[in-house]
């Protein structure tokens, strides 16, 4: 079983037949995941959720987030999550000066994970390697503009410019500019997140994915 056509061209590489290998993409409950209504604010909403470790990128995240306040934009980004590299997240942050407006606040109860994304505006995934990221598509059935790197098989699901937005890995400068369009278009908030909620109902509803497996 994989996740992704990325993870079968590359077990197929490593010697696995793919007449043995079905590919079954991650599915979500999407009674659970829902868009939820959200007060009209001037402040935008950034959040990413995972293991802290070099493989999900956040130090490119903050990169992205901190040329944002170089530019006054009014925004707030939350990490949430744990991991063996959490206390040098915490000194990029320090050393670019983004103390008051990114937010560390460690492992949460999943129920309260899900209520801060749906209460996000985008969801950033800035990793160099994945699968599929379950929590990418949680973000999008709850109707979220997901940017998310071109890693592994992200580009399965997030189709650029359709239903969220695709950079490449290690680019601060492309996340970055993603976020300050969205800024400058902030009816495509909703468009794009919409049109996420929809392609998740499509393709990745969990009583699918039970009947595949």
């Amino acid at each position: 079983h994989c996740v992704s056509q990325d993870i079968l061209q590359n077990a197929h590489a490593l010697g696995l037949e793919k007449s043995k290998a079905v590919v079954i993409r991650p599915g979500v409950n999407l009674t659970y995941f829902q868009p939820q209504p959200k007060p009209v604010s001037p402040t935008l909403k950034l959040i990413s959720v995972g293991n802290v470790s070099w493989v999900k990128g956040f130090d490119f995240a903050l990169e992205a987030v901190a040329q944002l306040k170089k530019e006054n934009l009014a925004f707030e980004y939350t990490i949430v999550g744990d991991g063996p590299d959490r206390e040098r997240l915490q000194f990029s942050r320090n050393d670019l000066d983004l103390n008051e407006v990114v937010h560390l606040p460690g492992r949460l109860p999943h129920d309260r994970i899900k209520e801060m994304v749906a209460a996000a505006d985008i969801y950033l995934l800035s990793s160099v390697s994945e699968g599929i990221a379950n929590v990418v598509i949680e973000a999008m059935a709850c109707g979220l503009v997901v940017i998310s790197t071109d890693c592994g098989g992200m580009t399965e699901v997030v189709k650029n410019g359709v239903n969220g937005f695709v950079v490449p890995m290690r680019d601060p400068q492309a996340m970055a500019d993603k976020i300050k369009w969205l800024v400058k278009n902030p009816e495509s908030l909703h468009q794009i997140g919409s049109h996420a909620r929809a392609y998740v109902e499509k393709h990745h509803d969990l009583k699918n994915q039970i009947e595949q497996y």
